[in-house]
């Protein structure tokens, strides 16, 4: 009986030995890696949200883990082989090794297909990679400029601040993102009429001068806002007491990712409470999209994609393909993006920029990704600097930094808080 098995496809060969499983990857005789095997672990997966953070930890409850001891041959062809693995304590397992290896994950998201590019050179690596997955956008030149941001924009008034300090003063600028809150609730995408009394006016007045606009927006819509960022007047205030005004008519399309019972999942996010627009479908997508037109056609040419985070959504959620949240949780982020792209295409062509923090593999080829927030502090501007060469090697070559930091020292005192975006070149002042 044969203890080996040996997959070719062109320099690349598979050395699969069968007992003990394990596995060796080559190229032109190069070893690339050594003993490769598998295991399986039974457990719960507790993930912690830390709202403060917007992070979470992490805490997974499994039993030891049961290594691949032996493995038998249930079929083979030039480049692929399908392997019953015989497990420590008598288990069993499937494996089926070829262009792809796959094996099992989290057991409720089903196999977890891992792809090895073994190109001869890190450039060859990458650009396998980005046809795989696709390459990043040529942004308009306005993307790879200097872009202004606060952290809260109270009334139009400051957004015209920062406007004019930097023309005064003569520093060239391309954007400026108006971030939460800036709608009326969390996400209307209309502008809050208390706070911003004449967006319109203002988009045109900085955009005749060569300033584009931002704004910021997440996949949610909300029952409550009160936990979120709100803009300190009175009626801002009641306005965020109060369910955002498109919420109804999209739980009664059927537009948010829904409990078994078939009602909107529900739940406490780190701007209020409320449920996350189900992107598998196209009535929803279609829907959000065309909220998002709205504000677009009053000259905003940029959106800020914050959140979308797959660890809000519980595996035993229902989304309109048919997955759960389990096996599709983190694709919505992606397909989040690609919603808002195709919105500023629709409406300004290639002209637009998608300013986007979540996603997975393949969110490189939309818009710009951003790193999100760090210190106020020069050693977190140092790492900024090594995590953009090192995203760079992973396809995301469209990727800011928030140059003056987010949080900290220099962050909390000045007077209004502020941050800016600086891309890979500055563009003209105007334009």
């Amino acid at each position: 009986m044969s203890t080996e098995v040996v997959l070719g496809r062109g320099a690349l060969t598979v050395e699969v030995a069968l007992r003990p499983f394990a596995f060796t990857i080559r190229r032109s005789g190069r070893r690339l890696v050594r003993s490769g095997g598998i295991w399986v672990a039974d457990g719960t997966i507790r993930d912690h949200f830390i709202q403060l953070t917007e992070g979470v930890l992490a805490h997974e409850e499994r039993s030891p883990a049961a290594h691949g001891l032996r493995a038998s041959i249930t079929s083979v062809r030039t480049d692929e082989a399908q392997l019953d693995v015989l497990l420590h304590g008598g288990r069993r397992a499937r494996l089926s090794i070829g262009d792809r290896i796959s094996v099992s994950a989290r057991a409720h998201a089903g196999p977890l297909r891992v792809s090895l590019f073994c190109q001869r050179t890190p450039a060859a690596r990458l650009r396998a990679l980005c046809h795989r997955t696709g390459f990043p956008q040529l942004l308009p030149e306005w993307g790879y400029g200097f872009w202004k941001s606060r952290d809260v924009y109270e009334h139009q008034d400051d957004v015209l601040d920062d406007f004019s300090g930097f023309r005064r003063n003569q520093i060239p600028l391309d954007a400026i993102v108006i971030d939460s809150p800036w709608a009326t609730q969390y996400n209307t995408w209309k502008f809050n009429p208390h706070q911003f009394p004449d967006a319109p006016a203002t988009i045109a007045r900085m955009r005749a001068d060569g300033v584009r606009t931002v704004v910021w927006v997440t996949p949610w819509v909300n029952l409550d806002s009160r936990d979120g960022q709100i803009p300190p007047q009175p009626e801002s205030e009641r306005l965020h007491r109060q369910p955002a005004p498109n919420y109804e008519s999209g739980a009664a399309a059927g537009h948010f990712v829904r409990l078994c019972s078939g009602e909107p999942f529900v739940a406490q996010w780190w701007m209020g409470t409320g449920s996350t627009v189900d992107f598998t479908s196209g009535a929803a997508e279609s829907w959000w999209r065309a909220q998002a037109k709205g504000v677009l056609e009053l000259g905003v040419e940029g959106i800020k994609a914050d959140d979308g985070e797959g660890y809000y959504v519980p595996d035993d959620v229902q989304l309109s393909d048919g997955r759960t949240g389990a096996e599709a949780a983190w694709t919505l982020g992606g397909l989040h993006r690609a919603c808002l792209q195709r919105a500023l295409e629709e409406t300004h062509g290639a002209n637009g920029v998608l300013f986007g923090r979540s996603g997975w593999t393949g969110q490189h080829a939309v818009g710009i990704t951003w790193a999100g927030d760090q210190a106020s502090d020069f050693w977190s501007l140092r790492v900024l600097v090594i995590s953009a060469l090192a995203a760079a090697c992973s396809g995301l070559s469209n990727s800011p930094t928030t140059s003056g930091g987010t949080s900290g020292t220099a962050w909390w005192s000045a007077a209004r808080p502020s941050c800016s975006f600086a891309g890979s070149s500055s563009a003209a002042s105007r334009r």
